[in-house]
């Protein structure tokens, strides 16, 4: 029912949104994974087909619901080396030419970042390698888009836990600190804050 509402987009956009803070509370209880586990793969992917696809919603509210939806479950999966191909679908959507699908993929890789975080999880080195190429790739300055740059350090700061043995390598972490300078350079005061932390952060994990 609350998937139904999530997913309609002739519903109002608060219910929509609720439906979503619904869901995400159901998947993120101590039993989630046992509630989750109870559906079987059709419907499981029945249901990752539509948030895909209302990712994409012209509403806003709507569409940042279904990006924590979409982490919840990758909470559950991506430590099982389940729905694989998410960090995929999401990265090469960090390119799109519409600012509004690049943002929703950006919004819901810092999503997934965070539940990760929360959850002490560790993801298979090629999945943390499409991930991090996503993130660096939304915070370059030529992305033209603050907010999106703003997500992509964020999801950065939240990632740095589980990226250790990506940044072991010299050239990547060179990289990384290179787009954390450029935006400690934005003109936008949120991005300067976000990056000094999450160089802190950085500083307190690898230094």
């Amino acid at each position: 029912m609350a998937t139904q509402i999530l997913i309609d987009e002739k519903s109002q956009s608060e219910m929509r949104q609720a439906s979503g803070t619904l869901i995400k509370r159901v998947l993120t209880m101590s039993s989630s994974s046992q509630i989750w586990d109870k559906l079987n793969d059709q419907q499981k992917n029945q249901i990752k087909d539509m948030l895909l696809q209302t990712l994409v919603t012209p509403d806003l509210m709507a569409r940042r619901a279904t990006a924590d939806v979409i982490a919840s479950i990758c909470g559950i999966e991506l430590p099982r080396k389940q729905w694989g191909n998410i960090i995929h679908i999401l990265v090469a959507q960090t390119n799109n030419q519409n600012e509004d699908i690049k943002k929703a993929a950006v919004m819901t890789l810092g999503f997934i970042c965070e539940n990760l975080k929360e959850k002490s999880a560790s993801l298979d080195d090629e999945m943390v390698k499409q991930m991090m190429t996503g993130i660096l790739v939304s915070m370059r300055a030529e992305q033209g888009n603050d907010e999106i740059r703003y997500m992509g350090v964020k999801a950065l700061q939240d990632s740095l836990q589980f990226m250790s043995n990506h940044l072991e390598s010299h050239d990547i972490r060179v990289y990384m600190m290179q787009q954390l300078v450029f935006c400690l350079k934005s003109a936008v005061f949120k991005i300067r804050v976000r990056s000094l932390q999450c160089l802190v952060e950085f500083a307190r994990l690898y230094v």
